[in-house]
């Protein structure tokens, strides 16, 4: 259960040419699905693929992305080249303007396909080089909404549980339940500052919890005592 940390695509860097790839992957001729490996001739780079807003920016326009996961959410940053002048119009930071980001493994089970969305927080415009910079953080819808409501008492694990369920969220753990029940009350904080500080106030001498949201969606809440002690199983 490591958590990763970043992945940098700068295209001023030289391209790396891919002449010929053997995927021994299941694909589809004609409708038809063959378990045949398929040569697939390829000039360039494998590149993630960036939407705005659903409109496909071209990976050339892509002169720099940062994609990390070093604290609770992840977080994306790009630098585009705006050639088609649509870019700088966004001048409205937030929940409106999304930017998906999907990267799929070279080749099958290598690791799953990444597919996240996140908003933009802030924009900045180079009008003389026609570039634009996106800073972006990590979209769920319902992750940052204010609630007012008593849990009762419960402990840090099934705090997570329910609010992964909640948000549609996966939840991956190396606990089964954190024995550190209180009474958990949101007085108008959201779920994403929640999970925080009850993160930090949950556990006890012999459970030290961490805990994070991944590039695969998931709520991860983590024992970082067995994790590095070593399970006696």
């Amino acid at each position: 259960m490591s958590r990763p940390v970043q992945v940098k695509f700068d295209n001023s860097l030289p391209d790396i040419e891919v002449k010929k790839v053997l995927l021994p992957t299941s694909i589809e001729e004609g409708g038809n699905k063959t378990n045949e490996s398929s040569e697939i001739k390829i000039t360039g780079k494998y590149a993630p693929l960036v939407k705005l807003n659903n409109i496909v920016i071209p990976w050339s326009d892509v002169l720099a992305m940062n994609l990390s996961c070093t604290g609770w959410t992840p977080e994306l940053s790009l630098k585009i080249r705006d050639s088609q002048k649509t870019i700088t119009l966004l001048d409205t930071p937030g929940p409106d303007n999304l930017v998906i980001v999907e990267i799929l493994p070279t080749f099958e089970n290598v690791y799953k396909k990444i597919k996240l969305t996140f908003f933009i927080d802030s924009i900045s415009s180079d009008n003389f080089a026609g570039t634009v910079s996106l800073n972006c953080k990590y979209f769920c819808e319902g992750l940052y909404n204010s609630n007012i409501e008593s849990f009762g008492k419960i402990s840090t694990y099934k705090f997570y549980e329910e609010i992964a369920t909640r948000l549609k969220l996966g939840l991956c753990s190396n606990l089964e339940e954190s024995n550190d029940d209180r009474y958990i009350f949101m007085p108008g904080s959201t779920y994403s500052e929640s999970l925080i500080q009850e993160r930090n106030q949950g556990g006890n001498e012999s459970c030290i919890l961490d805990s994070w949201i991944d590039w695969w969606n998931n709520i991860n809440i983590v024992d970082l005592y067995d994790l590095y002690k070593g399970s006696p199983d």
